[in-house]
């Protein structure tokens, strides 16, 4: 299984989330803790940084299209300086970080590289598709031709045709979406996949953490399809969030979560927790999504709920917060 990191909140050093905390995505990469995995513990078959410009010219075409900025490549994240400089060169608000393992049988090349990117959406993966092989035509056929040439000319792989299939689902390229058609969205990928596995009677395990964002709302999801394994386990997925994200001692290379208001200013999605503090982090429960908006309000749901979770009816995090720490007294 691969590793992920998401950041949503002020403008930020990749550096911060990348190559500096002591359990950094560059860390994860050759140290991974918590990968569902029989392969090893390595991410060693290329990497990705995303991240949306914040200093183009106001006046200028390109700054309409709101697209993001990708660096992938194929080799391991933990040898590659360009990373390292980059990662200390740029701010954003939003920035998404991958360290790839990939699946047997896929590909190792630029391309099958996370994050993706299309128009105004970045988009990774951690997990597979259970029984790819035999579905993986079935799923290339349910796409649509601008769909369909994303797949192809992403190699077809299993993450790949995921975010195909999310693109599949999008009318409207030039309107943004509000974060519930973003969760609706997301949860209808899910939805395909497991109608296809299920026609063609695929039983095998499959994992879904998904993280996507157009820059403004960010969504993620943590899935395991039903399996007859009784073992079977869902990818780690967590989040973190508060006023402020900072760096308490640049030797160890220790960050913490800061919280002096009751309005959050950010929010770390992630597959494992950034900083050495427990108390930071909360596990994203089994086959839920998590939802920030552009305000930074996180909300989570069950994926496969009616409720909307911008209105209140859904279980916010700090809600789960406040279970969770009610739990432990």
């Amino acid at each position: 299984m691969c590793r992920l990191t998401a950041y949503i909140g002020p403008p930020v050093l990749p550096a911060d989330l990348v190559t500096r905390p002591s359990r950094s995505i560059i860390a994860q990469s050759f140290s991974a803790r918590e990968r569902v995995t029989e392969h090893g513990y390595l991410n060693g078959d290329g990497f990705g940084l995303g991240w949306y410009p914040i200093n183009i010219p106001s006046n200028h075409p390109d700054r309409l299209h709101g697209e993001p900025c990708v660096f992938n490549d194929t080799g391991p994240a933990w040898n590659n300086d360009n990373l390292v400089r980059l990662a200390r060169s740029i701010v954003s608000p939003v920035v998404f970080a991958h360290v790839r393992a990939a699946t047997p049988g896929m590909r190792v090349c630029e391309c099958c590289c996370h994050p993706f990117h299309y128009k105004q959406y970045l988009f990774m993966h951690n997990g597979m598709i259970g029984g790819f092989q035999k579905v993986r035509r079935a799923l290339l056929s349910t796409l649509n031709d601008e769909a369909f040439s994303f797949a192809v000319g992403k190699g077809s792989s299993d993450s790949a045709l995921c975010f195909a299939l999310f693109i599949n689902e999008i009318k409207d390229f030039s309107k943004r979406m509000n974060p519930d058609e973003m969760r609706r969205t997301l949860e209808a990928v899910i939805q395909v996949l497991n109608r296809v596995q299920e026609a063609h009677g695929i039983t095998d395990n499959s994992l879904y953490n998904f993280v996507v964002t157009d820059g403004h709302t960010l969504a993620a999801t943590r899935y395991i399809s039903a399996s007859k394994d009784p073992d079977a386990c869902a990818a780690s997925l967590y989040f973190a969030s508060g006023t402020r994200y900072e760096c308490n001692d640049p030797a160890k290379g220790e960050y913490r979560m800061v919280h002096t208001d009751r309005r959050d200013n950010l929010a770390i999605i992630t597959s494992e927790p950034l900083t050495e503090n427990d108390c930071d982090w909360v596990a994203v429960p089994i086959n839920h999504l998590i939802l920030v908006t552009h305000d930074c309000r996180v909300f989570l749901t069950q994926i496969g709920s009616t409720e909307c979770p911008t209105t209140g009816l859904s279980v916010s995090l700090k809600a789960l917060e406040s279970a969770l720490w009610r739990s432990q007294l």
